[in-house]
């Protein structure tokens, strides 16, 4: 994915694509995440729900350093695919991540 100018999106860090303030100010980034994760199977990693699912960060936008490139953030080890009941849940800390590093993460439930 490309920004104008050429430049390629997973090369700019965080400060350089927000904008605004509020729940949008991370759209850029959200983008982006659904690019790396659009040839996954679109389905649930905790309860195979596969009518519409979203894309969860596993370390939270808001986390990094704003000098934190794009590449890092949205790394495919960084990004799960979830439903929208058990993305709420993992936000609200009812949904653990389990898992070792290098492998996409499985949910457990508390």
């Amino acid at each position: 994915m490309h920004l104008k100018g050429g430049a390629f999106l997973k090369d700019k860090t965080i400060e350089e694509v927000l904008y605004g303030v509020g729940s949008n100010r991370y759209g850029v980034i959200r983008c982006h995440a659904r690019k790396v994760v659009a040839n996954r199977q679109q389905v649930c990693r905790n309860c195979n729900y596969d009518k519409h699912v979203e894309i969860c960060h596993i370390k939270d936008i808001c986390d990094f350093s704003v000098t934190t490139k794009l590449d890092v953030v949205n790394h495919p080890d960084n990004l799960v695919l979830l439903c929208p009941n058990c993305h709420w849940e993992f936000d609200n800390d009812m949904l653990k991540l389990v898992g070792t590093a290098g492998l996409e993460p499985t949910i457990s439930g508390l």
